[in-house]
């Protein structure tokens, strides 16, 4: 069970230094060409989300049989 939350801790860790980098990165490559625009939060959001999705899938399996589409579902009329 601690294993478990050690590698959710390290893999949101690298989540936030990887957007958070990201986001410097973005914020100098804009100053260095003289134009200045809003940051692309949503964006951000969405691709942080799928990152955390995706980690999380290999941390708990049952995650993705969770997501996972069932044919039988979908033609009962379940989303």
């Amino acid at each position: 069970m601690f294993e478990k939350i050690e590698i959710i801790r390290r893999l949101l860790g690298t989540l936030v230094v990887a957007i958070g980098s990201l986001g410097c990165t973005l914020q100098l490559y804009r100053f260095s060409r003289g134009k200045t625009r809003p940051v692309p939060i949503i964006t951000l959001v969405i691709i942080g989300s799928t990152a955390l999705v995706t980690g999380l899938q290999f941390v708990f399996p049952e995650v993705l049989t969770a997501l996972r589409r069932n044919r039988e579902a979908l033609l009962a009329g379940e989303w």
